[in-house]
C-alpha cells in the first residue's frame, strides 16, 4: 500500500540568520526550522516524528526502498509549505490578517446575543476595523417568518464575510 506524508511546519524562527536549516512559511518573513512528518499507509497505519529540516530527507530515505516517492511527496509537500501565497479579497497573505467577528443573532455561541441592537453591532464593528481587523465576520441570518435577512450591508468600510452553510443564507443578499 502506498504511503502518504504529510508535513507540519515547526519551530519557528525570527530570522534564517540563526543558523541551521530554515525555510520560508508561505513566502513570508517567517521562517521555520523544523516539521513534524507523518506517514500514513492506507490501513490508517501512521508513524510520525519531528524533524530538523536538515535531517528530513535522509530520514525518509530510511523508511523505505521506495524513497524516491516519499522524496518526491517530501519536495511538493515543502513547495507548498514555503511558496507565497497569492492575495485573497486583495488582502496580502504574506503576513497575519485578523478577523473581526460581530455576531448579530440572539442565538451566538461567542457572545450570548450582546449585539442584537443594530447601533452597538455597528460600533462593535467599526471598533474592530479601527484596531487593525482586515476582515468583518457579520454573523446573522435570514429570519424565516419574515422572509428577511437580519443583516444588511456593511457599507464600504470594511470586506464582510457571510455564512454560506445554509442555502437560505447562500441565496440572500449580504455584504
Amino acid at each position: 500500500m502506498p504511503r502518504r506524508l504529510y508535513l507540519r511546519p515547526l519551530a519557528p524562527v525570527a530570522s534564517s540568520d540563526t543558523g541551521g536549516s530554515q525555510k520560508s512559511l508561505a513566502g513570508s518573513g517567517r521562517f521555520f526550522a523544523q516539521c513534524e512528518v507523518n506517514l500514513r499507509s492506507g490501513d490508517e497505519q501512521s508513524l510520525t516524528k519531528v524533524l530538523p529540516l536538515d535531517e528530513l530527507a535522509g530520514w525518509l530515505a530510511a523508511q523505505s526502498a521506495d524513497s524516491g516517492g516519499l522524496s518526491a511527496q517530501m519536495e511538493l509537500a515543502l513547495t507548498g509549505l514555503t511558496s507565497p501565497r497569492k492575495p485573497f479579497a486583495d488582502l496580502p497573505m504574506d503576513r497575519p490578517q485578523v478577523m473581526g467577528i460581530v455576531n448579530v443573532t440572539p442565538d451566538s455561541f461567542s457572545d450570548g446575543g450582546d449585539r442584537l441592537d443594530a447601533g452597538k453591532a455597528i460600533d462593535d464593528g467599526l471598533a474592530m476595523w479601527e484596531a487593525g481587523a482586515s476582515i468583518l465576520d457579520v454573523g446573522g441570518e435570514i429570519n424565516p417568518a419574515r422572509r428577511r435577512t437580519r443583516v444588511r450591508g456593511c457599507g464600504d468600510c470594511a470586506r464582510c464575510s457571510r455564512d454560506s452553510r445554509a442555502e437560505r443564507c447562500r441565496r440572500a443578499r449580504f455584504c
